[in-house]
């Protein structure tokens, strides 16, 4: 039957030889030959003297702490890569998104510019008929009896005033280098009593109830549907609160236009009001 196996250590700290000395020599004379505690750990398999085998113990301890951090090391990789496949995965998913995103984003461009073009087509024959009408009125009344059809159907197609339309179609036209772009102006300044270069500067910062006064001015004043005889009592009274709401949007500081607009203000009674005739006359 083969003996065990064990694990022999002779360890001891010792101070250095004197100068001469063999060092060899000196330590199995002075150090081993002093190590007389030697013991013997059958459950360890391991011999040797106390201080040697303090040492093993102390060396496992410091392995087997070390084993355990390469285990969580090991184990904190194994869950990054998972998390990385995971990452792969979901980054897959965003590309494949964006991409659809960036189609739909394309497509709502087209439509966006499609819709453009078609409300400057539209906006770009009420300059025309602005344009037509004013040139027979001076040279010929009976032409504009004559085209008052047309002016009709334009009329309704169109939906009266649209101030931020016409100054777009305007700077359309101009873009293109269109003719009449002067009379197209002209037109604008009698439709919604502001110069268009005035227009262009100041209609952005003017609150949405500015705009609105100005829009329903146009319409009142071109639309037939507002020149018949049903609307000769309700006609003048809409004209009068949005000739005064577009007044004050000339003279106000843009904050103080907001205040008078708002609830309480003292341009908001007049505002209710001609909206309120307007809705209800169409």
């Amino acid at each position: 039957m083969a003996s065990a196996t064990y694990d022999g250590i002779l360890y001891k700290r010792v101070s250095p030889p004197p100068d001469g000395d063999d060092p060899l020599e000196w330590l199995l004379q002075n150090a081993i030959s002093d190590c007389h505690d030697i013991d013997i750990q059958h459950s360890k398999k391991q011999l040797g003297n106390k201080e040697g085998l303090a040492l093993l113990d102390m060396q496992k301890e410091s392995m087997e702490k070390v084993l355990h951090e390469l285990s969580e090391i090991r184990g904190q990789i194994e869950t990054l890569q998972k998390q990385s496949v995971m990452l792969g995965q979901q980054n897959t998913v965003l590309v494949e998104q964006n991409t659809v995103l960036k189609k739909d984003t394309a497509a709502l461009k087209d439509n966006l510019s499609t819709s453009t073009k078609v409300h400057i087509g539209i906006r770009h024959g009420v300059l025309e008929e602005r344009r037509v009408l004013e040139e027979r009125r001076v040279s010929n009344r009976a032409g504009i009896r004559k085209d008052r059809k047309t002016k009709r159907i334009r009329n309704e197609i169109a939906h009266g005033g649209d101030i931020i339309g016409d100054i777009k179609t305007i700077q359309y036209a101009e873009e293109q280098k269109l003719p009449h772009v002067a009379k197209y102006k002209q037109g604008f300044q009698q439709a919604y009593m502001i110069s268009f270069d005035k227009a262009l500067a100041q209609i952005p910062s003017y609150p949405p109830e500015a705009i609105r006064a100005f829009d329903i001015l146009a319409s009142v004043s071109e639309l037939d549907i507002w020149k018949g005889r049903g609307k000769r009592k309700c006609r003048p009274k809409i004209k009068k609160h949005a000739t005064k709401i577009i007044d004050a949007a000339l003279n106000t500081k843009e904050d103080q236009l907001q205040a008078r607009l708002g609830n309480g203000g003292d341009l908001r009674v007049a505002f209710d009001e001609m909206v309120r005739l307007f809705t209800a006359g169409r």
